[in-house]
């Protein structure tokens, strides 16, 4: 094909120029990433992204191996001011409220407000509290290795010991156990939880090192030098615990019988892993397992012990009615390990165990001036700004992570707006909804009782946007209060208060593990500015978080093209996931229903194979110069979702102008007044997936139920049906193939 004139395309420049502060941030934005001298016929994803991904920062992140995505830098922006809140204090908080924040209870609950946000400081206090590290060493773990080898694994464990100790270290999250355990609401019974009995996962990518791990316990409970300051510090807590501090000798025996049950639990793990993805489509074809059938396979662990130790409110009567995913000849090899290895093998397994993951919370690896251990060292002492940056950030995070729920009321106020702005959010995916309704209504290839069927599951599906506003309201202190409860900070030390806080965590999460089962979005929350949104098959609903309502992701001072672009097109792929190949396996309610006529259901099958073919036929290249192809069945949910969300968002910009704007457009952006409002909206759909990825990190494709993003960019738009006309692309042109895959 010859090259195609542009400028014969473009449209003629607008008048009608918007240059508020917003549209000027946006358009310098844009136009720093993008690359206009590209035909958006020929390849929209350069076209889009082009500029971004030559850049010098980006090019050398490539060169380096490392994969740079736009939305990483939105969630490192994120963290970073999720950072900047704790550091300051309420009254700074106060000060950056945005003046529109209404319906939070600011005045008449201020003090009870101030109180919540200064307990979760306390927290993060402790953590960046480098003196404590320096004065307490490692001695605040002493106490709890001889809690351990007393007793939660002394050398004659029962069965209930052991229920209890798995349940103690499932509390505190070790990293490799045994066997690991989780709840899931079942797909098969709504009104039950289902327990995930599963190997440990720290083993998809896990080396053991034994020179660290020598190294750690020798820091830890290992003999102190002459030479340490602390010396005696560590003897004396070591007297007052009544624990005796290891010999090398008996530090080499105890990672000896470490290593070798890690070995086991290793192979055990590798030899069953497939059985343990625990993926939803498992979770629906597989049948549960008994209480009976667990406990008689894992008869050296007491099941019912270890739960009701997990959930305090679970009466061990109850136990027996629980249902479980687990594999019974996993739990045998579990067995026979824990029957065939010596009580002293087990026991030192936990100990090396609890201490390789605890040592962080005693000497985080961002403070390296702690293992300065000579005398002369530590009378000199002092913590570079590196260290203490550092810390700030890693501290800010572990805090997130454990009040996330809490610091997302005083994160969304300040970054975000209040329930006014949350109640715009809402209209907006009210318009994406009503979008979609529309073009199911007009979809060709639907009979009419599957299409009313659709329909009807597109009305049910609930919507929750920005905050949570029940248990807990964000909007509400006393309700944040409420949900942790009693919760307090224990001040001695990190490792003390990250203990606590690991239990009352885990307290949360198995207390209602005998009561009915509710999904929100907010339960995927792992910190108040994470960029995501979300569906959930099981309650049919889906959710756009805090993290992804910004610049340039969403503004209520941008034109609204940029917006549907972009928020746009991510709330129409949510909705549409309702509608994938998995979604649509389930009903209004969330409940498995066929709810296709067979006729309806042979369309679908034909009509999805167009998109696995078509993406099967994509890849990238590693670094050995071999094509890695994308996986079409594996990525296939997600591909209809984009294809169906971008469709859904440009018909609803289509009613917005017309409805919103009697059918008359709106301003161009500054320096990019050639394109049409339509363009643009195209434009802020591909501008959210600017990515690079280094040939080292191709692999990672083969098994990503998300395609590589630049094959998430230019499929979608070829199979848009207006993408071509608003581009003016000539018929067969790159963007513009004459078949198109097209469900919803």
């Amino acid at each position: 094909m010859p090259p195609i004139d542009l400028f014969t395309r473009a449209p003629v420049h607008s008048n009608n120029v918007c240059n508020t502060t917003a549209c000027i941030a946006a358009s310098e934005y844009i136009l720093s990433r993008v690359n206009l001298t590209i035909d958006p016929c020929s390849d929209f994803y350069q076209y889009t992204c082009g500029s971004w991904i030559n850049s010098p920062a980006v090019k050398e992140e490539y060169n380096q191996g490392i994969v740079t995505r736009e939305v990483t830098t939105f969630t490192v922006q994120n963290k970073r001011r999720q950072a900047q809140i704790l550091e300051g204090t309420y009254e700074d908080f106060k000060q950056q409220i945005k003046p529109n924040a209404t319906g939070f209870h600011l005045e008449d609950q201020a003090e009870l407000d101030k109180s919540n946000f200064e307990f979760y400081k306390s927290y993060y206090n402790v953590c960046k509290d480098t003196n404590l590290y320096h004065v307490n060493r490692f001695t605040p773990i002493f106490e709890d290795i001889m809690t351990i080898q007393k007793d939660i694994v002394p050398l004659n464990a029962t069965a209930g010991q052991y229920g209890r100790a798995m349940a103690f270290f499932i509390q505190q999250s070790l990293s490799i156990l045994p066997f690991e355990m989780d709840i899931t609401p079942s797909f098969l019974d709504r009104d039950k939880y289902e327990v995930l009995i599963g190997g440990s996962s720290a083993f998809e990518n896990y080396t053991y090192d034994r020179e660290v791990i020598v190294s750690r316990l020798n820091q830890v409970i290992g003999q102190p030098e002459a030479d340490s300051i602390n010396a005696q510090t560590t003897i004396e807590a070591s007297q007052r615990s009544g624990l005796e501090l290891w010999s090398n000798n008996t530090i080499l025996a105890a990672v000896d019988n470490h290593e070798r049950i890690v070995s086991f639990i290793r192979d055990i793990y590798n030899s069953s892993a497939s059985d343990f993805k625990f993926e939803i489509e498992d979770l629906i074809s597989g049948p549960a397992i008994s209480f009976d059938a667990v406990q008689q396979a894992l008869s050296k662990v007491d099941i019912s012990v270890l739960l009701t130790t997990l959930s305090e409110g679970l009466d061990s009567s109850a136990v027996a009615s629980l249902h479980f995913r687990t594999a019974p000849f996993f739990l045998g090899d579990i067995n026979d390990m824990l029957s065939t290895e010596s009580e002293k093998s087990i026991q030192d397994f936990f100990i090396v165990q609890y201490i390789v993951d605890k040592y962080e919370y005693l000497a985080p690896s961002l403070f390296p001036e702690l293992l300065n251990n000579t005398i002369l060292q530590q009378q000199n002492f002092t913590v570079s700004n590196t260290t203490v940056a550092l810390m700030k950030l890693q501290c800010s995070e572990d805090t997130n992570a454990h009040f996330v729920y809490g610091l997302s009321r005083y994160y969304g106020l300040e970054g975000f707006g209040g329930e006014n702005d949350r109640q715009k959010t809402l209209k907006f995916i009210e318009t994406i909804r009503e979008s979609l309704l529309a073009r199911i209504s007009n979809n060709t290839w639907l009979d009419d009782q599957t299409k009313q069927a659709a329909i009807n599951k597109m009305k049910l599906t609930k919507t929750d946007s920005a905050y949570s506003i029940h248990d807990p309201d964000w909007r509400d202190p006393a309700s944040i209060k409420q949900y942790y409860g009693n919760q307090t900070i224990d001040t001695r030390s990190y490792y003390h208060a990250k203990k606590s806080a690991l239990l009352e965590t885990s307290k949360r999460k198995w207390k209602n593990i005998s009561a009915e089962p509710t999904s929100t979005i907010w339960d995927m929350l792992e910190y108040p500015g994470m960029v995501n949104a979300a569906y959930l098959p099981s309650s049919n609903s889906i959710g756009v978080l805090l993290g992804i309502l910004r610049k340039p992701m969403y503004d209520t001072d941008f034109p609204e093209y940029l917006n549907f672009g972009n928020l746009g097109s991510i709330i129409g792929h949510e909705f549409v996931h309702g509608l994938d190949n998995l979604g649509s396996r389930f009903n209004g309610t969330g409940h498995l229903e066929n709810w296709w006529t067979p006729q309806a259901a042979k369309e679908y099958e034909e009509r999805q194979q167009c998109f696995i073919e078509e993406y099967s036929k994509i890849s990238i290249t590693d670094e050995e110069g071999n094509e890695v192809f994308i996986d079409g069945n594996l990525t296939l949910g997600e591909n209809i979702a984009d294809a169906g969300g971008l469709n859904a968002a440009v018909d609803a910009y289509k009613l917005y102008v017309r409805n919103e704007r009697q059918g008359q457009p709106e301003p161009s952006l500054p320096g990019l007044e050639h394109l049409t409002p339509e363009q643009m909206l195209y434009i802020s759909f591909s501008l959210f997936h600017c990515e690079s990825v280094p040939p080292s990190q191709a692999r990672v494709y083969e098994t990503d139920v998300h395609a590589p993003f630049f094959a998430r960019t230019n499929p979608v738009v070829q199979n848009n049906a207006d993408f071509a006309t608003t581009f003016n692309c000539p018929a067969d042109s790159p963007m513009n193939k004459k078949e198109k895959c097209y469900l919803w």
